[in-house]
């Protein structure tokens, strides 16, 4: 009983002493250190500028920068250090922007907030600002800028039923729009194939599942091809290049997310393109000019690309060398493939 109340009270002074050396070791590092207070302005400001596009041709780039505290376009020929202002807008910020073509710009903007979003167009030495959706009490919203075709765009406008949008394709020479489906109310998405037609609908059943619906050309009906639910899932990114079959990625059979080469008459995989043991991979990329699937994207503990091509290998690689630290987004390129414009980042910088 002695020895047992003794070694209890070794352990218990041990103890206190190591408490006591270890709280005179640590007194500097538990000092409360005041960090740098930021303002509170620097929370809600307008950022310098953002939103940075190319334009098809390479000559230009655009972007959004405040004017009287509100976001609007400037453009900047490349390799001149000035820039010229496009929009004026007071009230609203610029919804979002793109370029269809050379000589002009497309945006979004509503009327002093009222949410109802109008696409306009104005050239890009200021000229001839185009109202393309002046119907009242209508929103429009863009659904794809058909890159390939340089005088067309579809957009979506609740004209028809305020509850839901249908998809319009727009002349953006003469003003002419034309419906090219009418959504039920339960279509989530659309896609087009490589010549700008509406081929596929992606919606939403019950609630819960989704079914993929296809059509061979513009004059056809739609047709549920695939209905997936909330364990398996199919998710079209685009065409293959003879408009065929869909690249897409699917985890329908296996455990993660892999990206293949969907069959849309058989509603059948043809091909795995590509997959990971460890990681879904939900995303894939291609050239427009060369005509070829370029890579597959998935996270790690990071985000990852595996290169299909190696001409498109070689030129990230060659990024990469030049930012090291940094991860790289390519956020806008020209027709020619030749000019990027990079987006970096890391765990320690908001990047450029």
């Amino acid at each position: 009983m002695y020895k047992l109340s003794n070694i209890f009270f070794l352990i218990i002074l041990t103890f206190s002493l190591f408490s006591c050396a270890n709280k005179n070791a640590n007194k500097k590092t538990n000092e409360i250190v005041i960090a740098k207070q930021i303002p509170l302005k620097d929370f809600f400001k307008n950022p310098e500028k953002t939103s940075y596009k190319i334009s098809p041709d390479g000559s230009f780039y655009s972007f959004m920068a405040p004017y009287k505290n509100r976001m609007n376009i400037f453009i900047q020929k490349i390799g001149d250090s000035s820039s010229t202002q496009l929009t004026f807008e007071e009230a609203r910020d610029i919804a979002g922007y793109f370029w269809p073509n050379n000589e002009q710009i497309v945006f979004l903007k509503d009327e002093a907030g009222d949410e109802n979003f109008h696409l306009f167009g104005v050239n890009i030495d200021g000229s001839n600002l185009i109202g393309f959706t002046d119907f009242d009490g209508v929103r429009a919203q863009i659904i794809d800028d058909l890159p390939d075709q340089k005088d067309f765009v579809v957009i979506g406008l609740n004209k028809r039923n305020k509850q839901v949008f249908d998809p319009y394709r727009l002349n953006l020479k003469t003003g002419k729009i034309s419906m090219l489906a009418e959504n039920p109310g339960n279509i989530q998405g659309w896609m087009f194939d490589h010549d700008g037609k509406l081929r596929i609908a992606t919606a939403i059943v019950d609630g819960v599942n989704q079914s993929i619906l296809y059509r061979e050309t513009e004059e056809d009906e739609f047709k549920t091809i695939i209905t997936t639910n909330f364990k398996e899932g199919f998710n079209p990114q685009f065409f293959t290049f003879d408009n065929k079959n869909i690249i897409g990625s699917s985890n329908l059979g296996r455990d993660k997310y892999a990206i293949v080469e969907f069959n849309p008459i058989t509603a059948k995989e043809v091909k795995v393109l590509y997959s990971n043991d460890d990681y879904d991979v939900n995303g894939a990329g291609y050239s427009r000019k060369r005509k070829v699937i370029t890579a597959a994207y998935f996270e790690s503990w990071k985000s990852e690309r595996y290169y299909f091509d190696s001409t498109s290998k070689a030129t990230f690689e060659k990024i990469q060398k030049q930012l090291p630290k940094y991860e790289i987004g390519i956020t806008g390129v020209n027709k020619e493939e030749n000019i990027l414009i990079l987006r970096t980042y890391s765990d320690k910088s908001l990047g450029a």
